[in-house]
């Protein structure tokens, strides 16, 4: 069960009961990233004109359209280069 305060902020933001929010956060804390996919993206990231500035830095959704990924693969390599300290 997630936090009611997120839930709730969930709702208000997408205009949906918390009900039918409540799902996709137990969906979101469930998933978990597979290590190569996460490590295929930086990699394409490395190899891309923008580099990994864009995949760092950029809106979420245009990095994720732009190397064919799931949002959540561009968030997990995010938080992997930001751990190691490779940004």
């Amino acid at each position: 069960m997630q936090d009611a305060n997120l839930v709730k902020e969930l709702s208000m933001r997408t205009n949906v009961e918390a009900a039918e929010a409540q799902p996709v956060l137990d969906f979101i804390a469930s998933w978990r990233e597979d290590p190569k996919e996460v490590d295929d993206l930086i990699e394409r990231a490395r190899a891309h004109p923008l580099g990994l500035d864009f995949l760092v830095e950029g809106y979420l959704g245009s990095v994720a359209v732009s190397f064919q990924t799931h949002a959540f693969t561009v968030e997990a390599a995010r938080n992997r280069l930001g751990r190691s300290g490779q940004l």
